[in-house]
């Protein structure tokens, strides 16, 4: 599969990119299959659990400046095969899971 774009989000500012709507569809199943979304009411907005909040919070102390982090959307894992977002470490692309095991 041919490399696709490469996003650093902008010093000072979160980034105006978004990723297309299917690449985030799977990722939005995975958070309402694990019960980490729920909604407000019948009509209400989505809110993260407890338990997602605090997980992000974790992931945002450790994870690197955002000015420096690339990603690279349309790349499988070189360790799990998965087709998902990846970063680039030690001329592999790895997904969250397995960089947090090689680091």
């Amino acid at each position: 599969m041919a490399e696709s774009h490469v996003q650093r989000p902008s010093p000072g500012g979160p980034s105006r990119w978004r990723p297309p709507p299917k690449r985030l569809a799977p990722v939005f199943r995975e958070l309402l299959a694990a019960g980490m979304v729920k909604r407000t009411g019948p009509h209400g907005a989505w809110e993260l659990t407890g338990e997602a909040r605090r997980l992000l919070d974790q992931l945002d102390r450790v994870s690197p400046d955002p000015s420096k982090v690339e990603l690279y959307f349309g790349q499988r894992c070189s360790v799990c095969g998965e087709d998902t977002v990846t970063r680039r470490r030690d001329g592999r692309q790895l997904c969250n899971r397995c960089l947090r095991r090689v680091a």
